[in-house]
């Protein structure tokens, strides 16, 4: 061991400390030793070290190679960590997720890590983390929205357009609780100024304006001008006359007469009658 010490910081010299000396020392050895991030970064070839998974991306090769890479953060540094073969599976199944704390046997590039093989991904403790939105849908697999349409395993016992919170575990929902059950306001009670869901039957179509187009809903009681717009703009086309539809977090703007407004941060559920 002392011989082996001295030859690793007779070669790095002043680049790294005594105690990472010794980590070496002993990895060299065979010893199983975990790094630090920034301390991994030093060491070339295959090195092991734990992080805290921040941020997941799915990736494109120049080849078309696909592969996900990885923000992994410990409390001293941070460092991408790519995954791909077997070990980007780990992501796709939703066993791997961000929050998770995770140990990878890695090759260090340069101070990038690659990992091949999901035997070398160890998840070490997954992170419970807590959402609430609107239920757009349920089943083997649970959607909400809240801002932005989110996917989570696992079903949820509550009537679509609910308003929900959620506990979850990687992507599996472990816990859920109903806040509340009728979401949507009746029309003639909207207010200008305010984002507002709202729940009724397509009874007119306006036109189609090219950067959005416009659809009348009424609750049976009274009856609102829709504008959609970006991506909801599809469902004008999409809509007949008598469909139930479902609208999330719309704008309600008075210009002459009061509208709603569906764009980027909205939602839409269309139910056709036939």
């Amino acid at each position: 061991m002392e011989e082996r010490l001295k030859e690793i910081k007779d070669w790095f010299e002043d680049l790294i400390d005594e105690e990472t000396a010794e980590l070496l020392a002993k990895y060299s050895l065979g010893g199983k030793v975990e790094f630090k991030i920034e301390e991994a970064k030093k060491i070339p070839g295959k090195v092991a070290f734990v992080g805290r998974v921040v941020k997941i991306e799915k990736r494109e090769a120049k080849n078309g190679r696909e592969f996900y890479r990885l923000l992994v953060k410990d409390d001293e540094g941070s460092a991408f960590v790519y995954l791909w073969d077997e070990a980007k599976e780990l992501v796709y199944s939703g066993d791997l997720s961000e929050g998770d704390f995770v140990k990878f046997i890695a090759i260090n590039k340069n101070g990038f890590f690659s990992v091949n093989s999901g035997d070398d991904v160890e998840i070490l403790r997954k992170e419970k983390r807590e959402f609430e939105g609107y239920l757009i849908s349920s089943g083997e697999n649970s959607e909400i929205f809240s801002g932005k349409l989110m996917k989570f395993k696992g079903e949820i016992k509550a009537e679509r357009g609910s308003y929900v919170r959620v506990r979850v575990e990687g992507e599996k929902i472990v816990d859920y609780e109903v806040l509340k059950e009728n979401v949507f306001e009746r029309i003639e009670k909207i207010v200008p100024g305010r984002y507002v869901n709202v729940k009724g039957f397509v009874i007119g179509l306006g036109e189609d304006l090219g950067k959005n187009a416009e659809i009348t809903v009424s609750d049976k009681e009274s009856s609102i001008d829709v504008v959609l717009w970006d991506e909801w703009r599809k469902i004008y086309f999409e809509v007949d006359i008598g469909d139930l539809i479902m609208i999330f977090n719309a704008y309600a703007k008075h210009e002459d007469v009061t509208k709603l407004h569906c764009g980027r941060s909205s939602y839409i559920l269309l139910e056709k009658i036939y």
